[in-house]
């Protein structure tokens, strides 16, 4: 199996090093190391970048959008040694595929790492409460509907607790043996159901009111 090309941002040197060994060791090719973004090449040929959040929250979004414009397929993941709820809703909101904290056991991060490659979502479980706690912010308010009284058929209910999973809608379609186009409308159900606009919140809706007891592959 061929490795994923990766493209390492991280200002630390030392940092970096022990990054780039733990990708070496597992299915990942550390294609390009930076330490910074400015750095970064057109011609970089990369499938995931893994970027170290060094800037204030309100700079995140920015910073995906420049790895983006260089290589608009490659998947991205936020590397943060802060777990607040500014951080990781701006890394979501400006298109992350992945949000994980430094501090966070080698496994998990690879297996993070090979979940975001298969077209999931992931961030910390341990997070999950301090980005509840600004429910109310309309960023992740669930329109005029009290959460208590959302109603979801079987099928929904199933794909609900996939999303938590931080699962693709191909990696869901073959769990439930239906097409992924079906996915996409139940999906799209749930989302006008709980008045959100993106899967990410719906999984961490889920996390909240008990769809997942726990995340053990997010750290």
């Amino acid at each position: 199996m061929s490795k994923t090309a990766t493209c390492l941002i991280e200002k630390n040197p030392l940092l970096r090093e022990g990054l780039k060994s733990l990708l070496v060791r597992a299915d990942f090719t550390p294609l390009t190391e930076l330490s910074v973004i400015e750095e970064l090449e057109d011609r970089d040929c990369y499938r995931l970048a893994i970027i170290s959040a060094e800037c204030s929250p309100d700079m995140i979004p920015n910073t995906i959008k420049t790895v983006r414009e260089k290589n608009r397929d490659s998947s991205v993941v936020i590397l943060s040694e802060r777990a607040d709820r500014e951080s990781i809703t701006a890394s979501f909101s400006g298109g992350a595929d992945g949000f994980l904290l430094k501090d966070m056991p080698a496994e998990t991060f690879i297996a993070s790492l090979t979940l975001v490659m298969a077209g999931g979502k992931v961030f910390p479980s341990s997070m999950v409460s301090v980005i509840t706690s600004g429910w109310e912010d309309e960023e992740f308010q669930v329109g005029d509907s009290p959460v208590g009284r959302t109603r979801f058929s079987t099928r929904e209910n199933e794909i609900v607790r996939h999303l938590a999973e931080g699962q693709s809608n191909k990696l869901i379609a073959n769990e439930l043996e239906i097409t992924e186009a079906t996915v996409k409308v139940h999906v799209k159900t749930i989302l006008r159901k709980l008045k959100f606009t993106n899967r990410t919140q719906v999984a961490i809706w889920a996390v909240k009111n008990g769809a997942l007891p726990s995340l053990q592959s997010r750290g």
